[in-house]
């Protein structure tokens, strides 16, 4: 990261069928004050020096690119545009979906 700062930061929950993915350029951050706000008694399992561990280093990510799914469809109906997507060649329309260019 310390040399190319490019980075994508996604999230799943595949249970409900919601994803998220963030593209950005990251930065470490020197802000004590934000580290020792954010460092709570789990993350002291990974690192036991605190907030001040010298193994532990705050990412910054500024967005330049962010995409949304949540998809309602059925398990099933999904099957089903995707198979009908394939078929015809064009892309299936599963979901909803939001995408956003910083």
């Amino acid at each position: 990261m310390r040399n190319d700062g490019n980075v994508n930061v996604s999230y799943a929950d595949p249970h409900n069928d919601r994803y998220v993915s963030i593209s950005g350029q990251a930065t470490v951050s020197e802000d004590r004050d934000t580290r020792h706000r954010l460092f709570n008694p789990m993350t002291k399992a990974w690192f036991p020096g605190g907030a001040d561990d010298p193994d532990l280093e705050l990412v910054e990510v500024h967005i330049t690119h962010a995409e949304f799914w949540d998809i309602r469809e059925s398990k099933p109906t999904q099957l089903f545009k995707l198979a009908a997507a394939a078929v015809s060649g064009e892309r299936p329309t599963i979901g909803e979906h939001h995408e956003v260019l910083v």
